[in-house]
Parts: C-alpha cells; sequence; structure tokens
C-alpha cells in the first residue's frame, strides 16, 4: 500500500534539501512573506510528480553544503533559483 503522508513528506524533505543547497531557507522566506505556504505546497507536489529523488538524494549527498545551480532534471529547479535571488541564507 502505498502512504501518501510518507511521501508527501519525503519530496517536502527533498524540496527542502534542494533549497538549503542553493543557500535558500523556504521557513525565512515563508515568514518573510516572500514564499506563501501555497507556493511551498506548489514545490512539494511539483517534486513529488518527478521520477527523479533517488538522483536528488544522491545529489544532496554531494551537495548539500552548497551548489552553484541545481541539477537540470529537477523540477523545481528555475523558482527556487529565482527564490535564491531574493532571500538567501548568509554564508
Amino acid at each position: 500500500m502505498y502512504d501518501t503522508n510518507m511521501a508527501t513528506t519525503q519530496h517536502y524533505w527533498l524540496t527542502q534539501g534542494m533549497a538549503r543547497a542553493l543557500g535558500v531557507n523556504l521557513s525565512a522566506a515563508i515568514h518573510a512573506g516572500i514564499l506563501s505556504r501555497a507556493d511551498l505546497d506548489t514545490l512539494v507536489a511539483r517534486c513529488q510528480d518527478c521520477g527523479h529523488a533517488s538522483d536528488c538524494l544522491l545529489w544532496l549527498g554531494r551537495n548539500a553544503s552548497g551548489a552553484p545551480a541545481l541539477p537540470g532534471y529537477c523540477e523545481n529547479r528555475v523558482p527556487l533559483e529565482a527564490l535564491r535571488r531574493r532571500v538567501a541564507l548568509p554564508r
């Protein structure tokens, strides 16, 4: 049986990890009013629809401390890189 809550949780954390690799704190973006909770839901849903979750896990293992860009297959690459230009973690 497929547990959608578990899948959503996995993709939530993948989305958070990809953002953090770019230096973006999604929670801070929400609190600053730059990202809505609906926007975050859209990012997670887009991640969930992508077939590269295992590739992302490997990529995050190599790039969790920072990366200049997300991999081309990432369905959230464009919106997360755009968000990075608006809200970045201090480095």
